[in-house]
């Protein structure tokens, strides 16, 4: 300004407040750029990891199933999302794993449960389904974060031993004493 007394004592306070909120403004804009970035960064590695990812929130809602998921199960996101991961477990077992995942919602307690999930070719896998809760730094309850593996190949050996040491014990009852 031209003006001698420029900035008067008025001026200058304006000028300190905008100040402050041009640089609490600048502030909230890199928190949410590094925030978004942070996210991109984990989706990534969720998407990219070899087990199957998840998310819930509070109300044990399902707000994020990695890609592999989806690979696996051919559920869509649509499908998936929510309590709709429920549909893909057997039916046999879908009572017993919806239980165990809402007693743990409920305990805010980790869990670790192995039932069956329909596959993208129509078979249905064993998996081993994980949960821990997450918390926030207040200690308030978030949801929880786990994670489901293919265990199907584990499974089948076992049955075969189990097969085997019935032959076999089929074979001792039957030799003379």
């Amino acid at each position: 300004s031209a003006r001698p007394d420029f900035p008067s004592e008025n001026e200058r306070l304006l000028l300190g407040v905008g100040a402050n909120q041009a640089t609490v403004v600048l502030q909230r804009h890199l928190a949410e750029r590094a925030l978004k970035r942070s996210e991109s960064r984990f989706l990534e590695f969720a998407d990219a990891a070899p087990a199957m990812l998840w998310v819930t929130e509070v109300d044990g809602t399902c707000s994020f199933l990695s890609r592999g998921w989806y690979e696996f199960t051919g559920q869509s996101k649509e499908e998936g999302q929510g309590f709709g991961w429920i549909e893909a477990i057997h039916s046999d077992d879908r009572p017993a794993a919806k239980n165990a995942f809402l007693v743990a919602n409920g305990q805010k307690k980790e869990f670790s449960l192995e039932h069956r999930i329909l596959h993208a070719d129509g078979s249905y896998r064993w998996v081993i389904d994980t949960g821990r809760p997450r918390f926030s730094a207040a200690g308030d309850f978030l949801g929880f974060v786990g994670n489901v593996l293919d265990i199907s190949d584990r499974k089948q050996a076992e049955q075969a031993l189990d097969a085997t040491q019935g032959t076999l014990s089929a074979v001792f009852a039957a030799l003379p004493v």
